[in-house]
């Protein structure tokens, strides 16, 4: 008998599917396996990458927006995007924002689901500021009203964006007041889209609470999630309503971030020890500890990473930048793979806000 031979495997969509839906059904899908579909054929990559197929397919991590300093320089901070794209069309972002008003100098605060937070300075002086939340797919903003102004304006120094497009076309921006010397947080002011206004609460945290500036925050369960400088992780709802605190095993403060639908913890001892922490059950409190590894494990020899940068939401991904080199690079937890992405600015610094770009529509794209 005629030995058969085994069948090619098929790696193009079927000819009796239409490319609409092919879309429809991949729509359906999370985002993670939208983008290993993207990997199984060229055909399947430039059918998912279509500009007119985005707006209807979950987006993944594009890249991180991040600034350079220059003391010589006016402005002396700078914007840049490192983009982190392996392969396949590459997302255009400008990270100057170009389409944003006319003003003295944008500082970009916050990142949240395709929306960017910036903080607008009308004067060199920087005295005098506008809030405005864009997006930069769409380059469409919204301009917010006045905010509320403690009776001493440098009690203001941590400004996060809330954002779930899943659940609402509307945002919320929290801006944290505290006091002048122990810069302990008093209170909160709230905005919100849908109300077009703010609301001020005074803080039910303890009352020695500190947000160093470079906390990041996640948004997850109607919660602002934010780790304080003790370290300790503690939330507020939208409303200023609801108030918390989860305690944080580890002593070395580090950045938070949302991946797989749980909330992680990673931190870098000054050895360059990297530990990763998961909240698996959210209302049992209990972190799980997923990883311990030495930077220089990573980055062979003795180069050593100097910032740890973000999770990727969808995968078991770590991203962590080397001063020694002057590059972003990635950790595969499960893959146990090493990447280097790209070399960053001279003079780089943080900031290091996460983008993932937003084909929908928000509140911001409305006339």
């Amino acid at each position: 008998m005629e030995e058969k031979s085994p069948k090619k495997l098929q790696t193009d969509p079927p000819s009796s599917l239409t490319d609409d839906l092919i879309v429809e059904i991949l729509s359906r899908l999370p985002v993670r396996l939208v983008h290993r579909c993207s990997c199984v054929s060229k055909t399947w990559r430039d059918l998912i990458s279509h500009p007119d197929h985005r707006k209807k397919l979950p987006q993944t991590l594009a890249g991180f927006f991040y600034g350079s300093y220059h003391s010589g320089r006016v402005p002396r901070i700078s914007r840049h995007f490192a983009d982190i794209s392996a392969a396949g069309p590459h997302l255009p972002v400008d990270a100057s924002l170009p389409f944003l008003p006319k003003y003295s100098n944008v500082d970009q605060l916050d990142t949240c689901n395709g929306l960017v937070l910036c903080r607008c300075y009308k004067t060199p002086s920087e005295d005098e500021f506008d809030y405005i939340v864009c997006n930069p797919v769409t380059q469409r903003w919204l301009e917010l009203p006045p905010h509320p102004t403690p009776d001493e304006p440098d009690c203001i120094s941590i400004v996060r964006l809330a954002f779930n497009p899943a659940v609402s076309s509307h945002f919320h921006v929290f801006q944290f007041e505290e006091t002048d010397e122990e810069m302990h947080i008093t209170g909160v002011n709230i905005y919100t889209s849908q109300r077009g206004a703010w609301n001020h609460r005074n803080s039910e945290w303890d009352e020695h609470t500190i947000l160093p500036v470079t906390t990041r925050s996640v948004f997850v369960n109607g919660m602002l999630h934010l780790i304080t400088a003790v370290p300790a992780l503690v939330m507020v709802d939208t409303e200023g309503k609801s108030w918390g605190t989860i305690h944080v095993p580890h002593s070395y403060f580090g950045c938070i971030g949302l991946s797989r639908g749980c909330l992680h913890y990673v931190t870098m001892t000054p050895d360059s020890k990297i530990s990763i922490l998961c909240l698996e059950d959210y209302d049992s409190k209990e972190w799980v500890l997923k990883l311990t590894v030495r930077t220089e494990e990573l980055f062979g020899g003795t180069e050593q990473a100097d910032s740890m940068i973000a999770i990727h939401p969808y995968g078991d991904i770590i991203f962590l930048s080397s001063r020694d080199t002057g590059t972003l690079a990635s950790y595969d937890i499960l893959r146990q793979e090493f990447r280097r992405i790209c070399n960053l600015e001279e003079g780089f610094t943080g900031p290091y806000l996460p983008y993932i770009p937003l084909f929908t529509k928000s509140v911001v794209d409305e006339d």
